[in-house]
């Protein structure tokens, strides 16, 4: 049994931003990858000076709870 802190009947869990540079070809693996843990994109653009490079900027939850 998992056990959440709530506020005014809301639960709250904690978010990170997380930025990656990687190359191109790697993006997709990286977007499918993040979705799973219900990361939001933020930004994404050409890393400035690296062609052929990608940064992203996501919101992430810290910690995933599952359900049984």
């Amino acid at each position: 049994m998992f056990r959440y802190k709530t506020e005014k009947g809301q639960k709250l869990e904690p978010i990170e931003e997380v930025t990656i540079e990687i190359n191109d070809e790697h993006v997709g693996l990286v977007m499918e990858a993040l979705s799973h843990r219900r990361a939001e994109v933020i930004d994404m653009g050409p890393v400035p000076g690296n062609e052929g490079r990608t940064r992203l900027s996501l919101t992430c939850p810290s910690r995933l709870a599952y359900y049984f």
